[in-house]
């Protein structure tokens, strides 16, 4: 089962399952100071594709969004609805088997990752640290890394 696991932000925290291989990282969304806002959303939109290159995915986990300030909320939401359109786009395509997708709140997945469901940033940095053996590029990957752990053991398939 391949499976893809989302920290949605303007900095993305991602993490893969396919074909038994995991990879994670990070994909950075922001603009340009002159650009509408919008194209936050379409840049995520065109990586969330580039991303299905790579495999096609049974299965997309992402972070809900949870007491955020008001931008952050309002980009988080628009980075969900582009997984809406992806896996919409994606179940419409012939020969491919549908695409589910589920979003587990943050405290969930930092419960499940360090045993404490208000684990702060550092926290998660830390645990990534030391599940890992290297440093995360930011606490989006950890978080995603998280999600992705989270996800495999949800679904029975061993990382």
């Amino acid at each position: 089962m391949n499976v893809l696991a989302l920290d949605c932000a303007c900095v993305t925290g991602w993490a893969t399952l396919i074909n038994g291989n995991i990879r994670s990282g990070i994909q950075n969304m922001r603009g340009k100071a002159n650009e509408s806002a919008g194209m936050k959303y379409l840049r995520f939109d065109s990586w969330l594709k580039e991303m299905g290159s790579i495999g096609i995915f049974d299965v997309i986990f992402y972070e809900k969004p949870h007491h955020l300030p008001g931008n952050a909320i309002e980009s988080m939401n628009g980075f969900i609805t582009g997984i809406h359109r992806y896996v919409a786009a994606m179940n419409q395509i012939p020969h491919t088997r549908p695409i589910n997708f589920q979003a587990v709140s943050p405290g969930t997945i930092k419960k499940f990752a360090t045993g404490k469901g208000n684990t702060d940033k550092t926290g998660m940095m830390a645990w990534f640290t030391k599940e890992m053996g290297r440093k995360p590029l930011s606490s989006d990957e950890a978080d995603a890394y998280a999600l992705l752990l989270f996800a495999c053991n949800e679904l029975g398939e061993k990382p």
